[in-house]
């Protein structure tokens, strides 16, 4: 965030310097300071893994996450499987229209078995 000016986003400015991103992009903000990024990476990879890699954190994360992708692909199941489902009803009407068809049945008869 940006360090007590907007409380905006840190970007890359380039390969090398990160800065606010309300004053890159929006201009909205006062402060211009740019830091190299090096300087940023290290109190952040080192606050990362003193405070949330401890194991007992790591594993809660780890459960909640495969809990979160086990749900997302049995929602994607059940659409899929409903999907499927329906693509038969359909395969199965378009069999019987043919079939009408092919018999000679009127088309106002066809549409109102329909």
């Amino acid at each position: 965030m940006c360090s007590g000016t907007c409380g905006g986003g840190v970007i890359n400015f380039n390969k090398t310097r990160v800065g606010c991103a309300a004053a890159r992009n929006k201009g909205t903000c006062s402060n211009k300071t740019t830091m190299l990024r090096a300087e940023l990476d290290d109190p952040v990879f080192e606050g990362l893994e003193r405070h949330l890699m401890k194991p007992e954190l790591v594993e809660i994360f780890c459960r909640e996450y495969t809990e979160h992708a086990n749900r997302l692909v049995a929602e994607h199941n059940a659409g899929l499987t409903a999907a499927r489902t329906e693509l038969g009803q359909i395969d199965r009407d378009l069999d019987t229209l043919v079939e009408a068809i092919l018999d000679g049945v009127p088309g106002a008869q066809v549409e109102a078995e329909g």
